[in-house]
Parts: C-alpha cells; structure tokens; sequence
C-alpha cells in the first residue's frame, strides 16, 4: 500500500489536479500498489465547489490534516499543533508529579529531559519557522 504521496497544485489549477490524479491510479496499478482512498482527503485554503475523486471516489474536504505527528491546516498554521502539544506536555509534567513523590530536582529534571522536552521539541524547526 503507498504511503505519504502528496500532490500540490494551484488552486486555478483544480482540473490538473483531478488529471493527476487520473494517472495516479493507473502507475499505482502497474507497480501493484493499492491506494487507500478512505485515507485519501483534499486540503483546500479556500472553499471550492470542484470535486476531486479516485476511482469514482470523491475526496473529502478536510479543514486539518496530521502528518508525521504535525497537524496543520490549509492555511499552514501550526496553531492546532501546538495547541495539541502544549496540552500533552502539560499533563505529562503533571503525571510526573504524581508519580514520582520524591522532590528531588536531579530525579524530576530527568523524568522532565526524558518524558516531556522530546514532545515539545519534536518538528520545531518546521514550526519555529512560521512563527
């Protein structure tokens, strides 16, 4: 099964989208790759009322999309992501306290580098970068 193909096209472009996607299914076919059309969703920054479809399949229209563990949406906003992200540091830190009675620092700093710092610093370059 193919993962992680990704098509771009400017938005007056729609109709060579919908081309593309046409000659996707066909070069899947013969490297005998099946596409995941129930996985498969169409980001739009603007609302359209063009249809995309695979194998008569039409494509939702999705407001968000997660990929590799960053959400993103068709503006290429990390808001949602970050959002994501700070609520999961936050419960993790807060499991931390709970779970380890002791308040010595070198042990909490430790859980800290070990359990929450890999969250808040994964992807960050991508996301730094819009900021």
């Amino acid at each position: 099964m193919a993962h992680g193909v990704y098509m771009y096209i400017i938005l007056t472009l729609i109709i060579c989208m919908q081309l593309a996607l046409d000659h996707l299914v066909p070069w899947c076919n013969d490297w005998q790759m099946q596409i995941a059309v129930n996985k498969c969703s169409m980001l739009c920054p603007i609302a359209t009322t063009t249809n995309l479809n695979i194998n008569d399949c039409v494509l939702p229209e999705v407001t968000s999309v997660k990929d590799l563990g960053i959400t993103f949406d068709a503006n290429l906003s990390f808001s949602a992501h970050i959002t994501t992200i700070t609520v999961s540091a936050n419960q993790r830190i807060n499991l931390l306290f709970r779970a380890f009675h002791s308040r010595n620092i070198k042990t909490l700093v430790k859980a800290y580098i070990t359990y929450v710092r890999p969250l808040l610093e994964y992807n960050t370059v991508i996301i730094m970068v819009t900021l």
